[in-house]
């Protein structure tokens, strides 16, 4: 027969354990992962073309106990897109509404070659900061 001793504090540490990774510190190391692309975003936005450096930010989108989904770029900037991406210069009003195509403006991409560059780095930090939730989890 095998007696299991000290089974309440074992399943006390799960319990712990699972909750160290789970809510608000899930959220927290979500963010903290987040951190060196939105740091790279932030360096490679072009000055003085519709992006305005103080509107990057990394967000939280939705959240519960298991799951955390972030955006990371320039909230509440309608342009930031058209610089990325590059878009038709249009004079003589909306196309349709008598504006006409008078040329391209280029894209000037910074936010996904600046996700290229950190991905690693994202998911190390990220990594990392649950590593340290864990730790403490264990500690206690």
């Amino acid at each position: 027969m095998i007696t299991l001793e000290g089974g309440d504090e074992l399943e006390r540490k799960f319990k712990a354990l699972r909750d160290s990774v789970a809510g608000d510190a899930l959220e927290a190391s979500v963010l903290a992962g987040a951190e060196p692309v939105l740091s790279a975003i932030y360096e490679r936005a072009p000055e003085g073309r519709g992006i305005l450096k103080s509107d990057l930010a990394a967000e939280t989108l939705a959240k519960d106990e298991q799951h955390c989904a972030i955006g990371i770029g320039a909230f509440g900037n309608p342009e930031a897109h058209l610089v990325e991406f590059g878009h038709q210069l249009v004079a003589g009003g909306p196309l349709g509404a008598g504006g006409t195509v008078v040329g391209q403006v280029p894209p000037h991409p910074f936010v996904r070659p600046a996700y290229d560059e950190t991905k690693n780095d994202a998911v190390d930090a990220l990594g990392e900061a649950l590593r340290v939730q864990i730790e403490q989890a264990g500690a206690r």
